[in-house]
């Protein structure tokens, strides 16, 4: 069996990096006859990697030296970031549009009639998650408000990321409406303009409702308060990756390039709030957060709130664009994703514990919602 040499040239980092790297070393523990080696952007290892000869690079640099550096391989490369184009190379990765969508959706269903966006302006992902967040606004009948070009945060253990940002930024976010609900293109940005509510002296989330992207769990526990975030299953992508490149060592052909749908929105408090006047609208909507997995219906809804049926049903769909049984059933649907995604419980519970009667009952909803099985999803979830 002819050994292959693979190059992991990724620096090694918490958070989006790191589960990158953790799902390719994943995929090699089904490869006996692979070997790998760890390499940063320098040349003393660039050098070094060249003497062993690798026969293919897994690559992730948001530094475009690494086009030229990586040039002169001439070996099959798959680009696991969306930094920038990086020639002669697979991209696989995250669906970014998907990214921006998902966000999108989450603001849409909370009632949020003033939704704006900051994050990276030269990174190809950034754009295209713009491009899907705006999109997916327009297509709702709402705009978005944006903020030019402002230096990225840095964000570390230390004080660091508290120290003062752009004054730009700070008066585009005075003078956004509110309630506003912001989605941050990461978790860095969103870190940053948590600190810079709290040094304004604005609410989160009840002013503001930040949102970001890669569920790092360490920034986003940093956050006051702590920050939600969308799970983009980063792990999947390193998976994907490494199982691309084997294709191409036997000469088979995947999908240039192979986009992944982000998994989910993991909530926390910053997004703990919903953008609605109606006083009994809010109750509506609280009440069926809180009990749709036990199977409530409209009619128990309804008992809560003193308002004819017809009436509320009428002021429910013009605020949040759904029914009162729509509500329901995506209450429902997100809990059933979360237990599939978080525990490996059988799907007759989750059907209990979400609310639906049956299993069967909880599959047909949920791939009526979501156009997959419960059993894809969670296969998606686990890399299997």
């Amino acid at each position: 069996m002819a050994v292959k040499r693979i190059a992991i040239v990724i620096e090694l980092a918490v958070g989006y990096r790191e589960d990158v790297i953790r799902g390719i070393l994943r995929y090699m523990t089904t490869r006996p006859d692979w070997i790998y080696q760890g390499c940063e952007l320098r040349k003393e290892e660039l050098h070094a990697l060249r003497k062993w000869r690798p026969d293919g690079i897994i690559a992730g640099y948001h530094d475009q030296s690494v086009q030229r550096l990586l040039s002169g391989f001439s070996l099959p490369t798959i680009d696991v970031f969306n930094w920038f184009d990086l020639p002669n190379s697979t991209r696989v990765g995250i669906d970014d549009v998907g990214v921006g969508k998902l966000a999108a959706e989450f603001f849409l269903q909370r009632g949020f009639k003033h939704v704006a966006m900051i994050g990276e302006t030269s990174a190809i992902f950034a754009t295209q998650r713009r491009d899907g967040f705006i999109a997916a606004l327009n297509a709702a009948g709402l705009c978005c408000h944006r903020i030019g070009e402002v230096a990225r945060p840095t964000v570390s253990w230390s004080v660091a990321f508290r120290t003062t940002p752009d004054k730009t930024l700070r008066k585009w976010l005075r003078g956004l409406p509110k309630p506003v609900g912001i989605f941050a293109t990461d978790d860095d940005w969103a870190l940053a303009l948590s600190e810079l509510c709290n040094q304004e002296g604005l609410q989160v989330p009840d002013q503001v409702a930040i949102l970001g992207v890669d569920d790092e769990e360490l920034l986003c526990q940093m956050s006051r308060p702590p920050l939600s975030s969308i799970d983009t299953g980063a792990e999947r992508v390193g998976w994907e990756a490494a199982d691309a490149l084997a294709s191409i060592f036997d000469g088979q052909t995947k999908p240039t390039p192979l986009l992944l749908p982000p998994l989910r929105v993991v909530e926390r408090q910053s997004t703990d709030v919903f953008a609605i006047d109606d006083q009994e609208i809010l109750n509506a909507v609280r009440y069926i957060q809180a009990n749709a997995h036990r199977g409530i219906d409209v009619s128990e809804v309804l008992r809560t709130v003193p308002t004819r049926r017809r009436t509320l049903e009428h002021r429910f769909r013009a605020l949040l664009g759904r029914s009162i049984l729509d509500e329901i059933q995506r209450c429902r649907i997100a809990r059933a994703k979360s237990l599939l995604a978080t525990t490996d419980i059988k799907l007759s519970v989750i059907a209990q514990r979400s609310g639906f009667s049956s299993a069967g009952r909880l599959c047909r909803v949920f791939r009526q919602v979501t156009a997959e099985t419960p059993a894809q999803f969670r296969r998606r979830q686990a890399l299997e």
